[in-house]
């Protein structure tokens, strides 16, 4: 079995004509994750957003007073389920999501106003490689149709882009004058190279709000040190080039997001040991791949950042675990970020 399809079971599971559904419990990969959850930050200044919140006419007349961040704890209370309390200290995209956090009936809420307002005909199942094959899914690159300005939602991961500067120079030096950060892909980053014949170059900017931009470093799934985050299902507003200049690259102005956080690193060591034997000589581990590998140390190095922990708070067990994995491979080759992680 080549080493690209390994990586995407271990990433998604695998379909098979005796099946009559999808599995993704055969995705080692994707045990160390929790289900999709709304990430707690909208951008605020998007109509989309806007509309989503403030679905009612009479309401519209509010959106003015809404933009100038004065107070609306009566109407978010009344129509979102959320309350925002009285702080100065606090940016306001901020407050809500401290607030979204912490409440999970305002959670709900959302989610439900969310659902209501999915376009089925708007979701992509990636950019140009499906994340599973079923032979309906939609691709954003077929996308001809779709109008400059159309809101949609697209499963991926978020790639920054420090992460390609070792594993694709050349993408790095024709993105980097973008001035953009994080990029939508099919792909890990460590697979966005030349050699993997599945990936054909395609990828998609993401833009954020000023406000928003200076909020979404500090957190994962948008923490540059990790160098990309898997399984985000995107909404936001296409744009078909992000300028004159880089006309063929496909912009998505952020609007909210899922993600599918990372789970305790108190109990993923846990979960590995479950689908790798400790020992390492053991057939799991002899048979692990490079990219398979870096996928193991993704995942711990996420969990732990998501805690803004170091390796250095790493437990035996864990410890143990990323030995194994590191014996079995050179360590040159393992890519930068989840190299400097472990140094």
């Amino acid at each position: 079995m080549g080493e690209i399809k390994k990586t995407r079971i271990a990433l998604y599971g695998y379909w098979s004509h005796f099946r009559s559904a999808y599995d993704i419990t055969d995705a080692w990969f994707s045990k160390l994750f929790d289900e999709f959850t709304l990430f707690p930050y909208f951008d605020f200044e998007r109509e989309e957003v806007k509309n989503l919140l403030f679905k009612k006419p009479i309401l519209s007349r509010l959106v003015p007073v809404f933009s100038k961040r004065l107070r609306i704890t009566s109407l978010l209370n009344d129509f979102i389920g959320t309350d925002i309390f009285n702080s100065n200290k606090k940016g306001f995209i901020e407050e809500i999501a401290e607030i979204l956090v912490d409440e999970i009936e305002s959670r709900t809420t959302l989610d439900k106003r969310i659902t209501n307002t999915e376009n089925k005909r708007d979701y992509y199942a990636g950019i140009s490689y499906p994340f599973i094959h079923t032979g309906y899914e939609k691709l954003l690159q077929d996308s001809h149709s779709l109008a400059d300005g159309d809101l949609i939602c697209i499963d991926g991961h978020l790639i920054h882009l420090d992460a390609l500067k070792e594993t694709n120079d050349a993408l790095y030096e024709s993105l980097q004058p973008t001035g953009l950060q994080w990029f939508i892909s099919d792909f890990p980053y460590f697979q966005m190279i030349p050699g993997n014949p599945k990936y054909n170059g395609s990828i998609a900017g993401l833009r954020f709000s000023n406000e928003l931009n200076e909020l979404i470093g500090r957190n994962v799934p948008f923490k540059s040190t990790c160098g990309w985050y898997p399984y985000v299902r995107l909404f936001g507003v296409l744009r078909s080039s992000h300028s004159p200049k880089y006309s063929s690259l496909k912009v998505i102005d952020y609007c909210w997001m899922y993600f599918r956080a990372p789970k305790s690193f108190d109990a993923i060591h846990h979960i590995i040991e479950n689908d790798f034997s400790a020992s390492p000589e053991s057939y799991c581990w002899q048979d692990l791949t490079l990219n398979e590998i870096q996928l193991l140390l993704s995942a711990i190095q996420i969990s732990y950042s998501a805690n803004s922990l170091s390796y250095e708070k790493a437990g035996k067990e864990i410890r143990n675990l990323v030995e194994i994995a590191i014996s079995k491979v050179n360590k040159s080759d393992i890519s930068a970020p989840i190299r400097s992680f472990y140094a």
